[in-house]
């Protein structure tokens, strides 16, 4: 029952798609445009039937009406973007109906027509390599982990608050209102870095699974070429060619090694860690930022005077400065006293140029 409900959605966007391309194809002047499209308009229309007859359906029933809203806002579409735009749309649309419905292609035996239909929409997106291969699609993926979050969250909370304070300090001269706005900065910026961490996180760990989903759709639809890749791949390794045609075989021969390999070497994911955990940097970057934030604050919370806590506040922001930037040399290798002296220039600037704005403004307003 589950198949037959896949494969009747299939059948309508097939004949969805049918209609769109016959729409592009009268619209069209190109005449190598207009062969592309008919013949896409011919495969849509060959799954849907195939489809249909899988499941014992007449292909009349799920043909589309006359009025389709979706069609009304396509042709309006076709306004205002090119073709080569249009067919972007277009081809990122399958594509992701390749991506959830690759088995039903498969089971129905289609594999044939997706990879021609695929092919099309690449070349007519001009998204076809010069051979006129398909193309991998996707980047390097770069990880989020706790370590990254703790770190900019520690440095934007230092170097904020330590300029927030500055600022308030130079034009107000209660310390309970320097404290007020240093709690505020504190506390504001230690959610708003957490949410964004959060949501970054997420957004990178789905963009990494889609690329996954599709690397897989891209083992089962383009199986020859995939594993032509993985050859030079080992190949670029320091393996032979019959070295790498042997060892790509046998990789390829097990669907869960493939992916694994392909998605680790073409994309650079990996499997076990698809971009880290959001809950845990959105927790690093709070907690980092708020102990940082915190440090130009102390003065001012514990009582001391205006003046007193502002130097107080300044001279521990320094040193803490130096300290981060010098953990952060020394990590990164380029040196422990130029990492710190980078981030106390950073952090001097930032604070000089926010102590005279904040004086500058508490003059007009005193």
């Amino acid at each position: 029952m589950v198949h037959t409900v896949e494969t009747r959605e299939l059948i309508r966007s097939s004949l969805k798609n049918a209609a769109i391309y016959r729409f592009l194809a009268d619209e069209s002047a190109d005449p190598v445009q207009i062969r592309d499209f008919e013949r896409l308009q011919e495969v849509q229309t060959e799954i849907a039937m195939r489809l249909s007859k899988s499941i014992s359906s007449d292909i009349a029933e799920h043909r589309i009406g006359r009025f389709s809203i979706s069609m009304a806002l396509f042709k309006l579409a076709t306004k205002v973007f090119n073709s080569a735009r249009i067919s972007g749309f277009l081809r990122g649309h399958f594509r992701r109906t390749l991506s959830t419905s690759s088995d039903e292609f498969l089971r129905r035996d289609l594999r044939s027509e997706a990879v021609e239909s695929m092919d099309l929409l690449n070349r007519l997106s001009q998204e076809t390599s010069s051979e006129g291969e398909h193309v991998e699609h996707g980047s390097l993926a770069t990880r989020s982990g706790a370590l990254r979050a703790a770190v900019l969250g520690l440095n934007d909370g230092l170097v904020s608050n330590t300029t927030l304070t500055l600022g308030v300090a130079a034009g107000a001269s209660d310390p309970g209102i320097v404290a007020l706005a240093g709690v505020a900065g504190l506390v504001g910026g230690a959610l708003s870095m957490a949410a964004g961490e959060y949501v970054s996180v997420v957004s990178q760990r789905e963009f990494n699974e889609n690329l996954v989903r599709w690397e897989r759709v891209e083992l089962l639809l383009w199986h020859e070429e995939e594993e032509a890749e993985l050859v030079e791949i080992l190949q670029a390794k320091g393996l032979s060619l019959d070295e790498s045609k042997s060892a790509a075989t046998r990789i390829m021969s097990n669907p869960d090694t493939a992916l694994d390999m392909h998605v680790r070497e073409e994309l650079g994911i990996d499997l076990e860690d698809l971009g880290g955990s959001p809950t845990v940097a959105a927790i690093s970057s709070l907690v980092a930022f708020a102990g940082g934030a915190f440090v130009p604050l102390l003065p001012y919370l514990i009582g001391l005077g205006g003046t007193t806590s502002t130097i107080i506040s300044a001279c521990a922001s320094a040193l803490a400065l130096l300290a981060v930037g010098g953990s952060l040399g020394w990590l990164a290798g380029s040196g422990k006293i130029y990492g710190a002296l980078r981030m106390l220039a950073v952090g001097l600037v930032a604070g000089a140029i926010t102590y005279g704005l904040g004086l500058l403004v508490g003059q007009q307003i005193g």
